[in-house]
């Protein structure tokens, strides 16, 4: 899904722009939500671009959500771009405009990164050119047992 800090575009052309709208989204698409009853024990994890982004003081989406929903959000600081070393997976990549055309660092210069939201706190993922497995669904809900650590 294409998004940005403040917004998740969805499948259907749809702009989600609060924790209330995606929480809504979740309930129409996800089974998986609706029949969770202690959502806990599930993350999220947003494969849209810069919705982990810190900067400023306003919230971003992932941060919303996070709050709201009370579950662990995991969320790009930048633009994703698929991994050619693992099918099916994505890095968190910076890219800039330069004399009118988008500029991508090289997966070995990784300077994007994911960043875990939870309802008070958020912290770097560690690892650099994090990989996180998608499926055809393009927000993901999984069990926390299995976050990526």
């Amino acid at each position: 899904a294409h998004g940005g800090k403040f917004y998740i575009l969805t499948a259907d052309g749809s702009k989600i722009r609060s924790a209330r709208q995606f929480e809504e989204y979740l309930n129409e698409h996800s089974e998986l939500w609706r029949t969770t009853e202690n959502k806990s024990e599930l993350s999220i994890v947003l494969y849209s671009c810069n919705t982990g982004r810190l900067k400023g003081l306003f919230l971003n989406i992932a941060q919303k959500i996070a709050k709201r929903l009370k579950v662990k959000v995991y969320a790009p600081s930048e633009t994703l771009l698929p991994n050619p070393d693992c099918p099916g997976c994505f890095v968190v990549q910076r890219t800039w405009k330069k004399r009118g055309r988008t500029v991508t660092r090289k997966i070995s210069k990784n300077l994007g990164f994911w960043t875990e939201f939870s309802k008070r706190t958020h912290k770097r993922i560690p690892r650099s050119a994090q990989a996180f497995k998608i499926d055809d669904m393009k927000i993901i809900l999984q069990r926390s047992e299995s976050s990526p650590k």
